[in-house]
């Protein structure tokens, strides 16, 4: 499966399993692109090990079916270019069976070209590339995370993930740099309750942000 949007230089391509975000055809994204993860009781999985279906496709918009495969739940994903350099992302969410979740994360893997992270009044340069590597963060409880100023020689946007509304009011910043071998930056938001969260089965909102 492989198709696109695009409005002005901003280009979304979806590819199996990836929603990928590119500007003037160069890579803004990287390795997996968009990405939701969910821990259930100390189990770890996200939407790469699911399997995506387009249900429609505008000029501007797509809307995709997201079947996890360990987990008894599906996903419709929204994606939509409002403007030039600005999307909406939207997840709901279908639980078919009683499920405790832990945490959820709605996260981007951006290009290493990247030098600078931003997390509401907080801005820092990336540290080199190496391992798995968490950021620290003074401002825990921002509600605008993402990056700018690409390296030298090649231009990209400043990209960040806000949040419109979510199910959960516990949300707070994710900044990471991953291993030589994926070789992206990570920026998103984590939202976790305390004690977890249990979901019956039913329809349920769980993400609206704009990129």
């Amino acid at each position: 499966m492989q198709s696109s949007i695009s409005k002005g230089k901003t280009k979304i391509i979806l590819s199996n399993s990836n929603a990928k975000i590119y500007w003037e055809d160069v890579e803004v994204t990287q390795n997996l692109g968009l990405n939701f993860g969910i821990n259930t009781l100390g189990l770890w999985t996200d939407s790469t090990f699911a399997k995506w279906q387009i249900l429609e496709k505008g000029e501007d918009y797509f809307r995709i079916k997201v079947c996890f495969i360990n987990l008894p739940i599906n996903q419709v994903w929204s994606l939509r270019l409002e403007r030039e350099g600005l999307i909406n992302w939207q997840i709901d969410m279908e639980v078919e069976e009683y499920l405790h979740i832990d945490e959820k994360r709605f996260i981007c893997l951006v290009s290493p070209r990247y030098k600078t992270w931003v997390n509401g009044y907080e801005q820092r340069d990336f540290p080199q590339i190496r391992n798995w590597e968490d950021i620290p963060l003074v401002n825990t409880s921002g509600r605008l995370v993402g990056v700018r100023f690409s390296s030298e020689g090649v231009f990209l946007p400043s990209l960040s993930i806000e949040p419109i509304e979510s199910d959960s009011e516990e949300m707070r910043p994710f900044i990471q740099n991953t291993s030589v071998d994926i070789n992206a930056h990570i920026v998103g938001l984590i939202s976790k309750d305390k004690n977890g969260k249990d979901y019956i089965p039913g329809y349920y909102k769980i993400f609206l942000a704009r990129l």
